[in-house]
């Protein structure tokens, strides 16, 4: 079987959704990849340091060692990362903020 999908932008499946806020943080899409999360954030250096994860959802799963609750909070690194929306237990948006 042979479906037209029309246009795919390649940009938007790598990247995934990101939102920049006035205030410096940013809301990301919780599959968005992990590689393209450091990539975004300058620091592709940690990727070498981790490679347990897949996704920015993994990443905070990881951390907490179980699943995520509506605005849990992980200090990972240089980042703090904010469960900011939920679909039943999925974690659909994380808030990031990275400190200096």
């Amino acid at each position: 079987m042979i479906a037209l999908l029309g246009e795919v932008s390649i940009i938007s499946e790598t990247l995934g959704d990101v939102q920049l806020k006035p205030d410096g943080c940013y809301f990301i899409d919780g599959q968005y990849a992990y590689a393209d999360f450091l990539d975004y954030s300058d620091r592709e250096d940690l990727l070498l340091h981790d490679e347990r994860f897949n996704t920015v959802v993994g990443l905070v799963l990881d951390q907490l060692s179980y699943v995520s609750k509506l605005g849990e909070t992980v200090h990972w690194h240089s980042f703090t990362l904010t469960v900011e929306r939920m679909n039943g237990i999925r974690v659909e948006q994380v808030r990031v903020q990275k400190s200096t």
